[in-house]
């Protein structure tokens, strides 16, 4: 089980650094609240790359709308 977790870690350690290298390449190098990206846990960023991605869709265009 500890070969397991330490899998996990590594490879969450490795989309982190991918996720702030992201945002960062957006511009974004805080969140809303004022928290630095670098001081977040891989769940925050993941959240805020969503997020990031939420805001750069344009609902004036015709496919991005829902109905």
């Amino acid at each position: 089980m500890g070969v397991l977790y330490k899998t996990v870690k590594n490879t969450q350690a490795i989309q982190k650094q991918s996720m702030i290298s992201d945002l960062m390449a957006r511009g974004i190098t805080e969140t809303q609240d004022g928290k630095s990206i670098l001081d977040l846990d891989y769940y925050e960023l993941r959240h805020e790359l969503v997020l990031a991605e939420i805001r750069k869709t344009d609902i004036e265009s015709p496919e991005n709308k829902w109905f």
